[in-house]
């Protein structure tokens, strides 16, 4: 024989006694059920709040292959958006406004006493540039 042959079949060998040295796990092991806690509130759409003896929250869903247990975190706080590439033109009685988008420019006049809050925040912003 070669050494090649002779060094694969020593490979194969300690590979072999390498398997049977692993714990066999269970096969049949399942994770344990999830079920509703008793004290768990139900919120308008249909999920359950509850805050177990830690102090941890958790919600409780529904679905069509058992109950699903999350932990409740706070919703991630909202950039305040700054809508820096718009401009804003008074004319009037009414404002002019511009904006890019991936389409081309959009554009939209608006009265002064229409004005919604991210509007009135872009033209605030555009006088105080002036």
């Amino acid at each position: 024989m070669t050494k090649l042959t002779i060094l694969l079949l020593c490979g194969t060998a300690f590979l072999g006694a390498a398997d049977k040295k692993e714990t066999k796990k269970p096969v049949n092991q399942q994770p344990p059920e999830v079920t509703i806690p008793a004290g768990a509130q139900e919120t308008e759409d249909g999920s359950f709040r509850y805050t177990d003896a830690k102090g941890k929250k958790w919600i409780y869903r529904k679905t069509p292959f058992g109950i699903a247990k999350s932990e409740e975190k706070p919703p991630a706080a909202q950039p305040e958006q700054e809508d820096t590439l718009t401009k804003a033109t008074v004319k009037g009685d009414s404002v002019h406004f511009e904006r890019p988008t991936p389409f081309g420019v959009t554009k939209w006049d608006k009265k002064m006493t229409e004005l919604d809050a991210n509007e009135q925040r872009i033209l605030d912003r555009q006088k105080n540039k002036q």
